[in-house]
């Protein structure tokens, strides 16, 4: 089942003022729905009819609630909670972590706004990173899942490693794991090193967790390949923050490998992405006699889109041609790249001739059967497609055989697909 990620916020905060600047940041950085409150009885009111909120962030004392009392009732409702509190000692500190709330937050004028932005921003992003926990103890596995969950993760669990194994194999978009050492089967040190086999360290996070008192372990886990470590016991805060820590660090890595592989506009792949993996495929489909097509494709009267709606408006064009191609192909079968301007390069392994042809006859009919809206404009436009096949000797060789079947589609009226006689 997909995983349904939430987009509305609940502020239940009595100064207005803080209520707004909140308000404005957030609207100004993410695209949620917010909904404001003022009073532990609008609250109450606004959840009977709504929900559906990924986090809450309300203050600590509130008029008519001066003792957490909306606190206590919102994590009641199931909605993860930020508290504002205008003072903190120990005593405030341990009492609010009691509540199991993500986090609590000092008013402390713009900084303040600024971390809870921040935190917000992680958690609605959060809602798309799925982890896996694994640990022989099920009181440990389900303290550890509280406290993803109550950070927004999507969490699954496993007994021991060989038990993680397998559900790492059947869940191929795990990217945290957070797994003890002692277990039976296979133990934490054989995880990591089987994980590693596969998934290097930018691509899923390990994080390793060691009894207090053995000094080797963290020191083993990390020589193993894991991402990071815990002593147990631990504090609820050092856990956030470490696996916030390395969340992170994966994400900048992504942005910085995207940034060099990606065209900017369309996040497809770049010309040079393409021969980079292209040139491998080709070399196997040769070497294993398996079908493969490459196809180009381009937008029709392109100079006419940017003419009439400018090149913003034909960035629009491009952006939603590079979403209706990406909805319709699989990574693993399709490489696709945007080649420059409105020309497009897919490469499909496994595909004939014929099931190439009725593939992208399928998508040429969707592109013009849609349109996307612009400045109150409605964009519509076709696309042609050339084909050819791994009949020639190089992968340049395709490329230039399927641009010349474009070629033809142009020449033959535009808005078809054609491919060798």
């Amino acid at each position: 089942m997909e995983h349904i990620v939430k987009n509305s916020i609940l502020i239940i905060e009595d100064n207005k003022t803080i209520s707004n600047i909140m308000k404005k940041a957030l609207e100004a950085d993410m695209s949620v729905e917010i909904f404001q409150v003022f009073s532990l009885d609008e609250a109450r009111a606004l959840l009977e009819q709504k929900t559906d909120f990924f986090v809450a962030v309300m203050g600590l004392s509130l008029k008519g609630a001066p003792r957490g009392e909306a606190v206590d009732y919102i994590m009641s409702k199931g909605i993860p909670s930020i508290v504002l509190t205008g003072t903190l000692d120990e005593e405030i500190r341990s009492e609010i972590l009691s509540k199991n709330v993500i986090d609590y937050v000092l008013k402390q004028g713009v900084a303040c706004i600024d971390h809870i932005k921040k935190l917000i921003v992680r958690l609605y992003m959060n809602q798309k990173i799925k982890a896996l926990v694994v640990d022989d103890s099920r009181v440990l596995r389900a303290h550890y899942k509280n406290l993803l969950t109550t950070h927004q993760y999507q969490v699954i669990e496993a007994e021991d490693g060989e038990d993680a194994l397998e559900k790492l194999a059947g869940h191929n978009d795990v990217k945290l794991v957070i797994t003890d050492y002692h277990m039976p089967r296979v133990d934490g040190f054989e995880l990591v090193r089987r994980i590693r086999q596969k998934h290097s360290k930018s691509e899923m996070i390990v994080i390793g967790i060691s009894a207090k008192g053995n000094t080797l372990l963290p020191a083993k886990f990390l020589k193993t390949g894991a991402n990071d470590f815990l002593k147990k016991p631990f504090e609820s805060e050092e856990f956030y923050a470490r696996v916030t820590q390395n969340v992170e660090y994966m994400e900048m890595l992504k942005k910085l490998r995207d940034a060099a592989i990606k065209d900017p506009l369309t996040q497809l792949y770049n010309r040079r992405h393409f021969f980079d993996v292209g040139e491998r495929r080709f070399a196997e489909s040769k070497q294993h006699r398996t079908p493969l097509t490459v196809t180009m494709v381009d937008i029709d009267f392109f100079k006419k889109v940017n003419d009439t709606y400018g090149h913003d408006g034909g960035d629009v064009a491009l952006k939603h041609l590079s979403g209706l191609l990406l909805e319709t192909m699989e990574e693993e079968s399709h490489l696709l790249a945007r080649f420059g301007g409105e020309e497009f390069c897919i490469l499909s392994k496994g595909f004939d001739l014929g099931a190439a042809q009725k593939f992208f006859e399928d998508i040429r009919t969707r592109v013009q059967a849609s349109s996307v809206d612009y400045k109150g404009q409605t964009i519509k436009f076709t696309i042609s497609a050339g084909i050819s096949d791994n009949r020639h000797d190089t992968l340049q060789g395709v490329i230039n055989h399927a641009d010349d079947m474009l070629y033809q589609a142009k020449a033959g009226g535009r808005n078809r697909v054609v491919l060798p006689s």
